[in-house]
């Protein structure tokens, strides 16, 4: 019984985490400015297997969580592929070498 105890709390726990930490993560994504090329497109294990990009801004680069979009996205985009997000905007832009782009909504 004891044990059951500690999973649910431990469940309830993880659970408001989440739910607190989620809605805050996509309003910095949302505020964000975001223009440039990507330089790299990996699956971070050692955060639950999260996907990110990274992209150079000018002198920096920066890393991405893109699984706030749909799948299609990840998909669809390439290394060298530019990423554009005007601050603001839930809508990114993956556009091609070649001048085609997709545009993609992020997920609720």
């Amino acid at each position: 019984m004891k044990i059951i105890r500690i999973l649910i709390l431990v469940i309830t726990v993880f659970s408001l985490f989440f739910s607190c930490t989620f809605p805050w993560v996509k309003k910095e994504i949302i505020d964000r400015k975001i223009y440039g090329v990507i330089i790299q497109k990996y699956i971070d294990h050692s955060d639950h297997g999260a996907a990110f990009i990274e992209y150079n801004m000018g002198d920096n680069d920066l890393k991405l969580w893109v699984d706030a979009w749909p799948g299609a996205m990840w998909n669809d985009m390439k290394i060298g592929d530019s990423v554009i997000k005007k601050s603001g905007s839930t809508k990114i832009r993956i556009k091609k070498p070649d001048g085609k782009f997709h545009d993609y909504e992020m997920e609720p």
